[in-house]
């Protein structure tokens, strides 16, 4: 939106505990940012995450007390008659089909008012169902809505009744001018040593690391240095997925949270990536290591595989079928010994085209995944003046 002139605000949450520098940001001249803040006075408890595992202090909508509801509702609605008040905007993008879009249209209405849907906020309202008709019933209000891929679609007009001609998919992007491929040599005799994997996500059991690990370890014929990339969701479940790392035949490392350069650079010095999710909104990092030059597996979840279809060679990448679910992320713990082996199956087989020689690492159609593209296509559903 910058690139294209647009003047632009922010209403965000931060913990006061961990102060945000806003990095995403730096580069946007007179960014105004509001922001609503958790353990202040006027919020003194943790963020409450759209995932109920966040990699940095959070708390679950589902445990959210009547008294926490009404102190977030009286501090987002504050905020957000000042930046209306304030920056007079012409459009406003909501992010996230769930209480703070609430607000706002219950407060200001609709009009001018575009909602993002992001995946983890229709999970939220599938499993936890507080406040859950409320919701449903502003958001159906909203002029547009915006998804990521087909299935949301379908999905976000079945939940809330919302005619499909409100709805645009508009996909979804990466920066290229961070992810692209780096004149790093990579010799396929090294293979034969070492083959660096690389996953880049939340450290926790709905992500599929213990199935990855267990799958790594049924591969003897090649020794594999995996490296664990993100944030520690819940300590808990870290501990358990390191216990299990410890135990393996294979390197793996814990890399800790890594900023955009960090990870555009472990992606060029590594051979494939994998992303074992059991649930996926839309999975850009799949598409920022594909912009690497790094073939993919991952699982076959529609926030993956229908975001690049037609976008690649396909041959580039190898989709898994998840295995059974009890629920949306949680899998039937029967059905993983056959994921684990067709997963490490998949990883074998870009392993063996690598050490071919056959893999061409430049085969992502950059063009069809543009932010110029996702601004522009949002700005079009909207009649607006200049200077928005």
């Amino acid at each position: 939106f910058d690139k294209i002139g647009a003047k632009q605000a922010i209403i965000c949450g931060q913990d006061l505990n961990q102060p945000n520098d806003y990095e995403f940001a730096r580069h946007i001249e007179d960014l105004k940012v509001y922001s609503v803040d958790f353990n202040s006075e006027a919020l003194p408890f943790d963020m409450f995450g759209m995932s109920d595992v966040m990699p940095y202090p959070s708390q679950r909508y589902q445990d959210m007390t009547p008294d926490q509801l009404k102190k977030y509702k009286e501090a987002f609605v504050a905020v957000m008659k000042t930046a209306m008040e304030e920056f007079r905007p012409d459009l406003i993008i909501s992010h996230h089909l769930y209480l703070a879009t609430s607000f706002f249209i219950e407060t200001f209405g609709s009009k001018n008012l575009g909602a993002i849907c992001h995946g983890t906020d229709l999970r939220q309202l599938n499993s936890n169902g507080k406040n859950r008709e409320e919701i449903i019933g502003r958001i159906r209000e909203a002029e547009k809505v915006f998804v990521l891929q087909e299935d949301q679609k379908n999905d976000v007009s079945r939940l809330f009744n919302i005619e499909k001609e409100r709805i645009k998919i508009i996909g979804n992007s990466f920066n290229s001018e961070i992810f692209h491929i780096k004149d790093i040599q990579k010799d396929k005799e090294r293979l034969k040593d070492k083959v660096e994997l690389v996953y880049a996500g939340k450290i926790a059991k709905s992500k599929g690391l213990l199935s990855l690990i267990r799958a790594i370890n049924q591969i003897d014929n090649y020794q594999i240095r995996l490296k664990l990339a993100g944030g520690i969701g819940d300590l808990e479940e870290y501990e358990e997925i390191k216990s299990l790392a410890q135990s393996s035949p294979h390197e793996i490392e814990f890399s800790g949270q890594m900023d955009q350069h960090q990870l555009a650079d472990l992606f060029n010095r590594s051979d494939l990536f994998v992303l074992p999710s059991y649930y996926e909104g839309l999975a850009l990092v799949c598409v920022e290591a594909a912009a690497c030059g790094l073939p993919v597996v991952a699982t076959n979840t529609s926030g993956i595989k229908d975001h690049v279809s037609g976008k690649l060679n396909k041959d580039h990448f190898i989709f898994v079928d998840l295995p059974a679910m009890h629920q949306v992320d949680e899998p039937v713990e029967e059905s993983l010994p056959e994921f684990e082996s067709a997963l490490a199956e998949a990883i074998r087989e870009h392993i063996r085209v690598l050490e071919e020689g056959s893999f061409h690492r430049e085969y992502l159609k950059k063009e069809l995944f543009s932010w110029d593209y996702v601004a522009r296509s949002i700005l079009e559903e909207f009649t607006l003046g200049k200077g928005c």
